[in-house]
């Protein structure tokens, strides 16, 4: 009998869109009907890589778009080799916040010779491994804008007209990607309840298992 591999399954979307509830919402439901599955994170996951996220957290605003690129995808190598793809092969799936279309989004911003450049390197870095579906949770800008405004009100954000311009920018990048790749990348409207995109959510995920 052969064994089945898992799917690699990612969530994205630029900050405050939702991803962390609805990550613990996919958990919980997969959980209840005993698919099997492991939750990961981008950039981080392993050791190796936390490393990578700590720096970038200290000290994000000190690197050019392509040093941060490389410095992301030198972690994903790590997580990928150590986490992903021993799972996946053990017929695990995968479900991942953010993956390498958060580069493309972040550091691409919609601009096809970035993009083309940053897949390049993706691919010199962990190869042919892409997602099978990726859920990007997107926010129109006056939403967005609400959310961020929240979070700055609460301590969260320290820069506000800086975060909520890349924001911006990381928005645009995501719907050059949806674009490019809509069989892959499916937009989901994240104004909506969270139940009614959890909703959606697990209606994709089980699509695509075959459920």
């Amino acid at each position: 009998m052969f064994a089945v591999k898992g799917l690699l399954i990612t969530l994205e979307g630029v900050d405050a869109c939702g991803k962390s509830t609805q990550m613990s919402l996919v958990k919980k439901w997969l959980t209840s009907i005993d698919i099997p599955h492991v939750l990961t994170r981008e950039p981080g996951g392993v050791p190796q890589a936390d490393i990578v996220r700590s720096l970038l957290s200290r000290s994000g605003n000190q690197w050019s778009s392509m040093g941060q690129a490389l410095l992301l995808n030198a972690a994903r190598v790590e997580h990928t080799v150590a986490f992903i793809t021993p799972n996946l092969s053990a017929g695990r799936h995968v479900i991942c916040d953010r993956y390498f279309d958060s580069t493309l989004a972040y550091q691409g911003q919609g601009d096809p010779e970035r993009v083309e450049k940053l897949l390049m390197i993706h691919k010199m870095a962990v190869g042919n491994v892409i997602p099978d579906l990726t859920l990007w949770l997107d926010v129109d800008a006056e939403r967005l804008n609400t959310r961020l405004q929240r979070r700055a009100q609460q301590g969260e954000v320290h820069d506000f007209e800086k975060k909520k311009n890349l924001q911006e920018l990381a928005r645009k990048g995501y719907q050059y990607l949806h674009q490019q790749f809509p069989d892959r990348i499916k937009r989901i409207e994240a104004d909506m309840s969270v139940a009614e995109v959890s909703y959606i959510i697990q209606k994709y995920i089980m699509q695509y298992l075959g459920l």
